[in-house]
């Protein structure tokens, strides 16, 4: 188990490398966890969308939030 998560995220850095290299944004998704979340900051993650930040939600709620994170 310890190997398969060791290849995950070597892999995972490979790939953010890359993506880096070629100028392109980096969006991951289905972020559950602080330690998942600060690898990926650590990596130059764009932007990052999950369970940590938020949970799935009505379009109403939605936009109660941004209009409160728009007026701070």
């Amino acid at each position: 188990m310890a190997m398969l998560l060791f290849l995950n995220l070597y892999l995972s850095q490979k790939m953010f490398h890359m993506l880096k290299r070629m100028h392109k944004s980096i969006v991951c998704e289905g972020v559950e966890t602080e330690v998942i979340a600060d690898f990926l900051k650590n990596e130059g993650c764009n932007e990052i969308q999950g369970f940590l930040y938020y949970r799935p939600m009505c379009i109403g709620d939605f936009e109660t939030v941004m209009h409160i994170q728009n007026a701070v």
